[in-house]
């Protein structure tokens, strides 16, 4: 298995890619039109690349893959737990438009150093309030796109 550096080292202008797997156009031919450190790009189209940890390579298949959707960990939970709840300020707030329960939680969440918690990415991680799981760049997700050097 090769790693992201030896991918960027490997793939230059003029190289052409066949899309395997991926929302669209499963079987085309694509030519990369430009690379750049964060990403390349196919014609009018670009392709970030991922974090290493969803990224297989191996000489000639590009596999990358979602972040994974898992549950919390204890101390995520409990980062959660602990957040400031208070009613009366609450039913206060929402009489008058106010924001002081908002302001206490986002003061929290950032000195917890939890933005995620905001449904944002913060230190690969993201929270999805939907259903209490966390969105984790370190763990792999089901495939999103596949593409094989021709």
């Amino acid at each position: 298995m090769k790693t992201l550096a030896d991918l960027k080292k490997d793939l230059a202008v003029g190289v052409k890619v066949k899309r395997l797997f991926g929302p669209k156009n499963n079987g085309e031919i694509l030519t990369v039109t430009q690379i750049q450190s964060n990403g390349l790009q196919f014609g009018k189209s670009w392709l970030d690349y991922p974090v290493s940890s969803l990224l297989d390579y191996d000489d000639k298949i590009i596999s990358i893959f979602e972040p994974a959707n898992r549950p919390l960990t204890a101390e995520e939970q409990q980062i959660i737990d602990n957040r400031p709840i208070d009613k009366k300020q609450s039913d206060i707030d929402m009489l008058s438009d106010g924001s002081m329960m908002f302001r206490r939680e986002q003061r929290y969440f950032s000195e917890q150093k939890a933005e995620w918690y905001w449904g944002k990415w913060s230190q690969g991680k993201r929270y999805s309030r939907r259903d209490n799981t966390m969105f984790d760049k370190k763990v792999r997700g089901k495939l999103s796109l596949q593409y094989k050097i021709v």
